[in-house]
Formats: structure tokens, sequence, C-alpha cells
């Protein structure tokens, strides 16, 4: 229970949904007995049903506890909802270690990461695309933070405020704006100083709202198997309110890696001598590795590299100190119409790392006589031993490129019949752009960068992008066109993960 009575709070989950899109039993949640100050709700984390602060959940099944099922080495999300009858101030949940069934067993609670889902106003086709509306502003789920109070959000005046952290204080800053900023705003660090808390701080419920937590389980790799248990408690203002049984079973085996290449499109560049920028461009060090690892935890093996040459060596040293120099080199900071020495350069510089090959990005999304003009480039790169690849969303780049291209990403929809094209020529193909990263449905990126890359025989995945700011990264309304294509937020030190980008790792564990 929470403070106020002794009765139990009454638990609503949804059980196992069959990952694609499996049919949701819907059941009305029940108010505890008199005196309860809360209601919590157990939901199923990946799917299209939204959860909002402020209208009734259409989804749950009467459970008591929460259950995850995982393999050594693997991440796995469970979410509850606590409604608040009255006003809660200060919820704070904290799981404990679990233990075994015979006692002999642990799984420490520093691999069990709770936050909280923030919903915020986003534009015009937040959760379903990408371009936006700016006369339209839609609430929805997306960030996954250690403080509520990062974002504040006007549910009346629809606006958002992002909190900066300066030495001496700490200001909001309004970020939906429709003003246009133009390009790809790279923002100071010293002017915002956006961070994220270190830890899960308390967050205030008003009466007949709800609040989501999204809990990531991460099991270590020498877990023997068996069924671990304990308990996550509610605190209010300190005080133990109820608890919640949670269950992890491991089971007796480790996920292979995937049997595609899983990269994605990353436009992050080392700032080799400066401090880096709250945008999707400059990273210093310290974002550009918690980047990193963040993509690698969250099952992109290899990312794409947009730096430049100059410093390109400085960036191999960084991934060879994550095991990623010993496969393909996917480059995008020397272009396959560029002088034919810095291919030679690139190429010299991959040899020393490891690197088998590099693969040299062509003319983004070319089509017609644009795409065929490139043919004497894309030889040149062949002949100095270098491959090319290239993304397209029109028909006709297998029958104009197919004979020359190593490597094709194919734009939205998925085609079994153009996967065996590729591969009839001896050449491969990935999937990107279905659909880019702007919609905020977890469900959608674990079926469409999951599941279905298997079903069409696709060779990988790489969709645009990690994060690119078109305007302020922060403001989803200053550009005239696109919404920000973010699956994660930057900060001064770290990543703010999002619903969609946690879809996006559990498509990669279903093939794995």
């Amino acid at each position: 229970m929470l403070k106020g009575g002794a009765v139990s709070l009454i638990l609503v989950g949804l059980l196992a949904q069959i990952f694609a899109g499996g049919a949701v039993i819907a059941a009305e949640p029940s108010i505890g007995p008199k005196g309860s100050r809360a209601l919590t709700q157990v939901v199923y984390p990946l799917t299209s049903f939204q959860v909002l602060p402020n209208v009734k959940l259409q989804h749950g099944r009467l459970s008591d506890r929460l259950s995850v099922v995982a393999t050594p080495g693997e991440y796995e999300p469970v979410s509850f909802v606590v409604t608040a009858l009255t006003d809660i101030h200060g919820l704070l949940p904290r799981a404990s270690d679990l233990v075994s069934a015979d006692g002999d067993g642990a799984i420490s609670t520093d691999n069990i990461d709770i936050k909280i889902v923030k919903c915020w106003f986003q534009a015009g086709t937040a959760w379903w695309g990408r371009d936006q509306d700016k006369s339209q502003r839609v609430l929805v789920p997306e960030l996954l933070l250690n403080d509520p109070n990062l974002v504040r959000v006007d549910l009346k005046e629809r606006e958002n405020y992002l909190k900066l952290a300066f030495s001496d204080r700490e200001e909001y800053v309004w970020i939906s704006s429709p003003v246009d900023r133009g390009g790809r705003a790279e923002l100071s660090p010293t002017e915002w100083p956006v961070q994220d808390s270190l830890h899960l701080l308390p967050v205030d419920i008003a009466v007949r709202m709800n609040q989501q937590f999204w809990m990531t389980v991460k099991v270590p790799e020498d877990t023997p198997p068996g069924v671990y248990t304990g308990q996550v408690g509610l605190y209010e203002d300190g005080q133990l309110g109820g608890s919640m049984e949670l269950t992890v079973k491991v089971l007796p085996f480790t996920l292979s890696p995937p049997y595609y290449e899983s990269s994605i499109y990353y436009r992050g560049v080392l700032d080799v001598l400066g401090s880096g920028s709250i945008s999707s461009e400059r990273k210093s060090r310290r974002q550009y590795v918690a980047e990193l690892e963040n993509m690698i935890n969250h099952g992109v093996s290899n990312p794409t590299i947009y730096q430049p040459l100059s410093s390109l060596e400085e960036v191999l040293r960084i991934r060879d100190s994550y095991g990623l120099n010993g496969q393909p080199l996917y480059y995008l900071g020397v272009r396959t119409y560029d002088p034919i020495h810095r291919i030679q350069e690139t190429l010299a510089l991959a040899e020393r790392y490891g690197i088998p090959d590099v693969y040299f990005y062509a003319i983004d999304e070319a089509t017609g006589p644009e795409l065929a003009a490139q043919r004497l480039d894309w030889e040149i790169v062949h002949e100095v031993g270098g491959k090319v690849f290239a993304a397209s969303w029109q028909p006709g780049s297998f029958e104009l490129m197919g004979d020359i291209q190593d490597l094709f990403l194919r734009h939205a929809h998925l085609s079994k019949d153009e996967a065996a094209r590729w591969h009839a020529a001896g050449h491969r193909i990935w999937s990107y752009g279905n659909p880019q990263s702007p919609p905020e449905d977890p469900s959608l990126f674990r079926r469409n960068y999951g599941y279905m890359l298997f079903k069409h025989d696709y060779d990988g995945a790489a969709t645009y992008a990690y994060q690119d700011s078109f305007g302020n990264i922060w403001n989803d309304f200053d550009h005239p066109t696109f919404r920000d294509h973010n699956f994660t937020y930057p900060t001064l030190d770290g990543v703010i993960d999002t619903i969609a980008w946690e879809g996006y790792r559990e498509g990669v564990d279903d093939i794995r």
C-alpha cells in the first residue's frame, strides 16, 4: 500500500503479448478497498498502446507480480503505472537484490535500472511519422528519465520546458518554440548545460493522474539459470508504502550474435580539441564514449562513421578499445566522389587497425541520371580496394548499378524479391527508413528492425538516425519540414534513452 491506510495495492498487469502484434486482453482497472491511495498497474512496455498522464488506461490484466524472462547477458524491460487516487508526494520505487530459489545465487540491484517515462508534446505526426505540422502538438510518452523535472510540461498550454543546470542556478528554457532555427543548431554546452540526475529521483503524482515507470533488468553474463525473486518497494516521502514482487527467470543458454549486421547512421563527430555540443553533431570525448557504449548496449555493433579523415584515427582507437575494428568500416567522412588519394589514405589507416573492408558512401538517395553518373567514381573506388554503399528510396537502383554497388540500403518497405536480386549479383541489402527514427512507438521498431529483417532475408539494418537535430535537438517544432530524428537525446555527459530505442534493442534480441 501507499501511506494512508492498511490496504494492499491492487496490481493490474498485461501478460505476455505476441511481439509481432498479438491481441491485447483488456481489463477494467480495479480500485482497491476504501482507503487506498493509489492504483498500481503492470503494463506490457513494448506496445503501441500509449500510457498518458491524463487518460484512463485501456489495457491490462489482473496480476500480482512483475515478471521477466531473459538469458545471461540480456537486457529485458518491464513496466508499471501508478495512478493516484489522491495526491501522491515524493514517490520513489526501489528494487532489492533478486535471490535464487535455493538462496545460492543473486542478481544485484545494480543491474535493475528504474526510470520514469516522461510524456511531452511533440509535433503533428508524433508516434506515427517524421514530417511535422507545427499547428499540431501531440502529447506522447517518450523520454526515460531519472529526474522527473528535467522536462517540465504545461498540459493546459501544451508547452515544453527544459531544465538547464548552471553552476550557480537552475533555469528552465522554452523548447516548443515554432521559430525556424535553420540547419542543425550546435548548442554550446556552457549555455545549454543539460544534465539528467545520476539516480532516480522522487516524483509527485496529482490525483487521477498516471505515472509510468520503466524497469530494465540486465542479467549478468555469469548468472546461473534459475528463478530469482525480489521486491520493488514503493516509497512515499521516504516511507515504505507498498511493494511488488519482481521475478526474473534466467534461461540456461545465451543469445547468439544477430545473423545480420546491426548498424545505424551515427552523425556524431568527436570534437578532438573542444567541448562538443548539445546536438547530433560535435561530441566531446565523454559524450562520444557514452553514446558508443549506449549503441553497443542496444544491439548496434557497427555504427557508421562521419568523422573527418584528419581525426579518424582517434575514433578508430576508441572503437578498438570496444572491439569494433575487426569488421567492415561504413564511412561517410570520405565519399566515393572525393579525390582518390583520400580514399587510399583511408584504406591504409583501416588496414593498420585490422579493418577488413571499407565501404565509402556515395551520393545519398540518388536516382536516375544522377545515380548512373557515379559509375566511374565507383569503379575507381573498387580499383584501389574499396567498396561502395548508398541508400535510395526509388525503384531502379538495381537496374542501373546493381552490378557494381556492394551494399544497397533500401528505404521503407521490405522486399524479399528485391533482396534476392541483390544476392544473385553477389551483393548485400540493408534496411533503412522503415521508419526513420522520429516515431515514438516502440513496437514499430521492434517488429521492423527485428523479425521482419529475417522474414525478408535482409543482410543488415542502418536506419537514420541515432540523432539528427533539425534545429535545436530538444525542440521538435523549430524546423519547417522535419521532426528531430532522435532515438536518444544528448546531455553534457551522457545519453537519455527513449522507449522507441528500447523497442529497437528488443528487435535485435528477437533475432538473436
